[in-house]
C-alpha cells in the first residue's frame, strides 16, 4: 500500500523500527490522511519503486512462511550520508 502525496511532505522525524511512532502525527504529515492509501497487488517475487519517503506498508504477514524483502537505495555520487 502506498499514501498518495507523502514524498512531498517535509521536515518528517527519524523512524526509529526498534522504537516506532505514528508518523502521521510529524509536523506536515498530520494532514494526510491515512485512508487513501492506494492498494498495490503484486506477485509474489515482483518488485516496486518508489520514492523513499513513499509513506509505504504491507499488512501483517499471515502465513507461516517468512516475508523476505530487499531494499536497494540509490543516491547521487557524492551524497553524505
Amino acid at each position: 500500500m502506498f499514501v498518495p502525496k507523502t514524498p512531498k511532505i517535509k521536515n518528517l522525524k527519524h523512524v526509529d523500527l526498534v522504537s516506532p511512532h505514528d508518523i502521521f502525527s510529524d509536523s506536515g504529515a498530520s494532514e494526510v490522511d491515512r485512508n487513501t492509501a492506494v492498494i498495490v497487488r503484486m506477485k509474489a517475487g515482483s518488485c516496486t519503486f518508489h520514492d523513499g519517503l513513499t509513506f509505504h506498508y504491507a499488512h501483517a504477514n499471515r502465513t507461516d512462511k517468512p516475508r523476505r524483502a530487499l531494499a536497494i537505495i540509490f543516491m547521487a555520487d557524492g551524497t553524505t550520508y
